[in-house]
């Protein structure tokens, strides 16, 4: 059985996973993902991490740029749905905990979204609305990807923890890294 902090630690590895996985799945440049653990024992269990990727397409028309705005959603929201996967969890607590930055990120996509899709849509009350459409459509294209690659991920998961274990828990996973124990998963 885990203890805390490896459950912890597991399930940060699986939100910036979640990011690398569904942005890699969705076509797009992925790089290296950083993750620094503070497991002192005399202050609370606390981590920095990130997963940096290059989600840059050619936009030529307006469905280009509706379909780039969908994909950094669903690339923007993987990390939350990858930690409710594997560790289950609340969707709101983990964007109001763990996920505030891609939160943010996501409303300002939400934001492009709506001008695209409801150019003349001017009536506020039907803001909610087509949030709820937008998430919907984000959160359904991460989980697909997500649950297509879940025997990867476990894999991938416990190497990074496994690493991250080795090297006193202070990570950067490069790009090439990641790709080659990606292909030991699936071969």
């Amino acid at each position: 059985m885990m203890d805390y902090h490896e459950k912890r630690m597991r399930k940060v590895i699986s939100h910036e996973l979640g990011h690398w996985i569904v942005t890699r799945d969705l076509g797009l440049e992925v790089g290296e993902i950083y993750i620094k653990f503070n497991l002192s024992p005399e202050e609370p269990f606390s981590y920095d991490a990130s997963s940096r990727s290059f989600p840059y397409s050619a936009l030529r028309s307006i469905s280009d740029v509706e379909r780039h705005i969908v994909n950094r959603g669903t690339a923007a929201i993987a990390g939350v749905v990858s930690q409710i996967h594997f560790f289950n969890g609340n969707e709101q607590h983990i964007f109001e905990h763990d996920a505030i930055g891609d939160c943010a990120k996501i409303k300002e996509l939400f934001v492009i979204y709506r001008c695209i899709k409801y150019p003349n849509e001017l009536v506020l009350e039907r803001e909610s609305e087509h949030l709820n459409e937008f998430m919907g459509i984000i959160r359904n294209k991460a989980k697909k990807i997500i649950v297509d690659n879940e025997d990867t991920m476990n894999g991938m998961i416990t190497g990074m923890f496994n690493e991250a274990s080795y090297s006193d828990f202070k990570n950067e996973f490069s790009k090439e890294w990641l790709v080659n124990l990606c292909e030991l998963q699936t071969s």
